[in-house]
């Protein structure tokens, strides 16, 4: 089987009247245009239980969304907002090696379950 994983930063205008409120990782799906939506909510909450897990960064969840780019795949297609760009300390998060790595070991894990089911 295939999937279709993609990821963001989220942008400036995510962040709200304070840009520092706005923290979190949240990983969506889409139910109604999504070509395998059963699958695709199964790996979005593998990746986000994962990432949260090794990560340690708030989590602000599963959704259902109908983004652009998870409608219509040929996959289970899942988006993961990883940072806001916005927020001084997950900007900072980014640039850090270690950080990476567990974002990476996170979301290679939530892939092994899915896969594993």
């Amino acid at each position: 089987m295939s999937i279709f994983p993609s990821h963001n930063k989220k942008h400036v205008n995510s962040a709200g009247s304070s840009p520092n409120a706005a923290q979190g990782i949240e990983t969506y799906y889409n139910s109604v245009d999504g070509v395998m939506p059963e699958e695709s909510k199964q790996l979005t909450t593998y990746l986000q239980n994962e990432v949260i897990k090794a990560t340690g960064a708030v989590t602000r969840g599963v959704k259902d969304e109908s983004f652009r780019v998870i409608r219509d795949n040929a996959a289970p297609a899942v988006l993961v907002e990883i940072v806001f760009i916005t927020n001084t300390g997950e900007r900072a998060n980014l640039t850090s090696d270690i950080y990476q790595n567990k974002l990476c070991n996170g979301l290679l894990n939530g892939l092994l379950k899915f896969f594993k089911q």
